[in-house]
């Protein structure tokens, strides 16, 4: 099966998209791809999102398309990528390929002006190619292969049923004739030697038919034979795929069983407390230098001259980028930490959700921390709207962390964010 994802292509101009696919056979070549978004079912094209079916154009030679050991790498660029909000589930769909793969549209950092674009991509409206069969059964979900393991053990009683009568039919066909010849020979309405003879040579006929007939039931009975076992042998591959998904359902179980009731009480009361005033500590600095002692001019000036039109949180935003991908050690963690801080202090909205995003990530985070992030996208989203299906995203997210709790929170807090 055919394995894709989608990450930054970290080239100098920025907004360039990469994607990855493995396991497709690498002598066949992709000519347009769509990208649908999974929640409005519109279209990407040049100028943004449209209802009509639009195909993005794929050329067929580097840097477009090209093979990386056993990977297809296509890459998309400038104007599409832009019009692209990060965390947005997206629909990506490559007829050539026969893939169709929802997944969630990664951060990608921004192009920027005054440096020219390395790849431009066009679009064209053209008439979405309809699903394969194999299309249908990769969408399956696990309450849908159970239905299915259902229809399979109905298939094969039936199946077997039929097989029953066939060879029921089969010997009473058998029985039939040989009672005939049995009959026309032990009474013969007339003895005349020719009558005889003919009424022999049409008998010899109607056995080669019988034969003939025989035969074929017996192919069709093999048919049937066969038919079962791919049922069957697909009936074990749906099991095997369930046991797997039920095993991962097992562990997560574990994973969310591991908080301490101890530890769900403290949360419980900081999480009532918090709401009360702002998260003003997200912003506060021990000092004015960085922790590998650069100060805010330091890097405006760094940058200011390649990015003239840039604010200083787009400048901070793109050293906490620079920083991000030439990591060498744990200590690059606090210098990235600290100018993604300067960043959403400066108002940068990007910033502000990355900076968010990566505190309700922690798997070991203290509780205030928690709360800060939560407040700060409280904060965040009152004065600076995100696009409503980001806005959805950010809500979903922290809906499902608080839901993650096993105790109960005060249900007004949990409809707040909780809007389904």
């Amino acid at each position: 099966m055919a394995e894709i994802k989608v990450v930054d292509a970290e080239e100098q101009s920025g907004g360039i998209a990469r994607i990855e696919i493995e396991g497709i056979d690498q002598s066949k070549t992709v000519s347009m791809l769509f990208i649908k978004d999974n929640n409005t079912s519109q279209f990407m094209g040049v100028d943004g999102w449209t209802a009509n079916e639009t195909a993005i154009k794929i050329g067929s030679e580097k840097p477009h398309q090209y093979d990386d050991k056993n990977k297809r790498i296509i890459k998309i660029g400038h104007p599409i990528v832009d019009k692209i909000s990060p965390y947005s589930p997206v629909e990506i769909l490559i007829p050539d390929l026969n893939i169709k793969k929802v997944l969630q549209w990664p951060e990608i950092e921004p192009s920027y002006e005054g440096i020219s674009p390395e790849i431009v991509t066009t679009t064209f409206q053209t008439s979405l190619p309809s699903k394969s069969e194999e299309d249908i059964n990769d969408d399956l979900e696990p309450e849908s292969k159970k239905t299915s393991e259902k229809v399979v053990a109905k298939n094969v009683g039936t199946i077997q049923n039929k097989t029953y009568f066939v060879y029921l039919l089969l010997v009473l066909i058998i029985g039939l004739g040989s009672g005939w010849l049995i009959h026309e020979y032990i009474y013969p309405k007339d003895t005349n030697n020719d009558i005889f003879k003919s009424k022999y040579e049409n008998s010899e006929v109607k056995i080669s038919e019988l034969e003939t007939n025989i035969n074929d039931l017996k192919n069709k009975i093999q048919e049937i034979k066969n038919e079962s076992e791919d049922i069957l042998n697909n009936k074990n591959k749906l099991k095997t795929e369930l046991d797997v998904k039920n095993t991962k359902n097992v562990e997560l179980e574990k994973t969310i069983k591991n908080f301490t009731q101890n530890e769900l009480r403290q949360l419980n009361l900081l999480l009532e407390a918090s709401f009360a005033s702002p998260p003003s500590g997200i912003f506060s600095f021990e000092s004015d230098n960085s922790p590998k002692g650069y100060k805010d001019e330091d890097i405006i000036n760094r940058l200011k001259e390649t990015n003239r039109e840039a604010s200083n949180g787009q400048l901070f935003y793109k050293y906490y980028v620079q920083l991000k991908r030439n990591r060498d050690d744990e200590n690059n963690l606090e210098e990235e930490f600290y100018w993604l801080k300067k960043a959403a202090k400066e108002g940068n909205s990007l910033a502000i959700y990355n900076l968010s995003y990566n505190m309700l990530n922690e798997t070991d985070m203290e509780f205030n921390n928690l709360l800060n992030a939560i407040q700060l996208l409280r904060v965040t989203l009152a004065s600076r709207p995100p696009p409503e299906n980001l806005k959805k995203q950010i809500y979903k997210k922290v809906c499902n962390k608080l839901n993650s709790i096993d105790f109960n929170l005060n249900e007004e807090l949990l409809s707040q964010w909780c809007l389904e």
